[in-house]
């Protein structure tokens, strides 16, 4: 099988900017704003007569013109720089930051010098952190964008920037989840970016606020996570990541039930270079949670997408023959891997019977993951696990000391009072199997 390139290339994938209107504070507004400032009232405190003329100069004339000179370009970046240190002032701050961010849209490997003091290859980042740490969202995406942008070519603070991005989107709440994605979009077309991230539980996040948005989430949104997931499934050091995060299954339902053909494409972009490591497992996961029949619909469509098509064409062959070499309990280890049990064959009488020998490998291993998903978020995952644990119990020999020494029976006690009528009865039942020796004969 042919490994994927070590770095995100697809033109169609990458993603546009964002959608204007899920900024909360529009980016005309802001502009229209400038109007009124008058540099001459800065001059007569912090900035000296040079200062105040670049920026004079700088809304009187095309940038492109004014960066066209060397002592110009560095006299503008050094002012900005300098408002941005040293103005408090919330329109002062949206104007350096939008001009800093404007004189890097362009020649960004020969402007981002501008930003070092000795035009060498580090920037300070810290009066950036400091206005992404603000509560103005424009500030908050204009900053973002500025250092992601710079250290696409620059040094800096990278972790620091990274571990504030992840502190943002741990909470899916946070408004400013919306403003944020679009500039780690953009971090993310580095590799040193994607692995100081992953290091950070990236995955995880991505992941997470993705199963919170579902597939009818605003479409440029779902559209820029799923972008993200993508361009860290090129890292081999990253895939365990997807299977302890249970990635696998969140995008599949976006290839199922997206309505947006670009959110589609890159999801099926994402699982495709998943497919093509060396976890089998992954596609494991992909074959349990149905994605081969998914795939058979799709193909049934007309697509002028020639990289969905292609993505679609590759994956559907990879897990046709996956599929016809799994073996049921091969499939059983990659559901509870994920962390998203789902009923079906594997969770019967039958399949315990035939298996359940099979989960003395590596000292239990799979019976004690089955045993953490009873603290699950997922409802389904936690009654699934207790059913599950139950007929370990009632089939393996000694089986009911081993989950009582594992701590299964304490924390299936607790759920019986769960609110949700599901895990509770399906936690009695656990216990009841545990506790009784002829569990078929009390239940007949």
């Amino acid at each position: 099988m042919t490994e994927p390139p070590s770095t995100p290339t697809g033109a169609s994938i990458l993603p546009a900017g964002s959608d204007s209107s899920e900024v909360l504070t529009d980016r005309e507004q802001v502009l229209a704003s400038f109007t009124n400032i008058q540099w001459d009232t800065y001059g007569r405190t912090m900035l000296d007569a040079g200062e105040v003329k670049i920026l004079k100069d700088c809304d009187d004339k095309p940038l492109d013109f004014l960066l066209a000179d060397p002592g110009d370009a560095s006299k503008l970046v050094d002012t900005l720089l300098k408002l941005l240190n040293s103005v408090s002032d919330l329109v002062i701050q949206q104007y350096a930051l939008t001009q800093l961010q404007d004189i890097l849209s362009d020649n960004l490997p020969q402007r981002a010098p501008l930003f070092s003091h000795d035009g060498g290859k580090t920037f300070d980042a810290l009066p950036f952190l400091r206005a992404f740490d603000g509560s103005d969202l424009y500030c908050k995406q204009s900053a973002a964008t500025v250092m992601a942008l710079l250290f696409k070519v620059m040094d800096g603070d990278l972790d620091g920037f990274v571990s504030r991005i992840c502190s943002e989107l741990s909470n899916s709440r946070n408004p400013s989840i919306k403003v944020i994605v679009s500039p780690l979009a953009l971090l993310l077309r580095t590799e040193k970016s994607r692995l100081v991230f992953g290091a950070h539980g990236g995955v995880g996040f991505l992941t997470k606020l993705l199963k919170l948005q579902g597939s009818r989430g605003n479409a440029q949104l779902l559209y820029e996570l799923i972008f993200c997931l993508w361009t860290l499934t090129f890292h081999e050091e990253l895939k365990q990541d997807f299977i302890a995060n249970g990635t696998v299954p969140v995008l599949a339902e976006q290839v199922s039930t997206a309505p947006r053909e670009k959110v589609i494409r890159v999801s099926l972009a994402a699982l495709h270079n998943l497919c093509y490591g060396r976890l089998d497992v992954l596609n494991a996961e992909m074959i349990s949670c149905g994605l081969p029949k998914t795939l058979d619909n799709l193909l049934d469509r007309k697509w002028t997408d020639v990289e969905l098509k292609t993505d679609l064409e590759h994956l559907h062959e990879a897990l046709q023959k996956d599929s016809r070499e799994l073996s049921t309990f091969e499939r059983y280890i990659a559901e509870v891997a994920s962390g998203q049990l789902r009923w079906g064959i594997v969770h019967s009488e039958k399949f315990w019977k035939e298996n359940v020998r099979s989960l003395e490998a590596d000292d239990f291993k799979v019976l004690k993951s089955l045993i953490s998903l009873l603290a699950s978020e997922d409802e389904e995952v936690v009654a699934i696990a207790c059913y599950d644990i139950g007929e370990f119990a009632r089939f393996y020999p000694n089986g009911r000391s081993i989950v009582k020494l594992f701590g299964a029976k304490d924390k299936a006690m607790h759920l019986i009072e769960h609110p949700s009528p599901e895990v509770s009865r399906y936690a009695l039942q656990c216990v009841s199997k545990i506790m009784v020796v002829n569990w078929a004969h009390i239940r007949s």
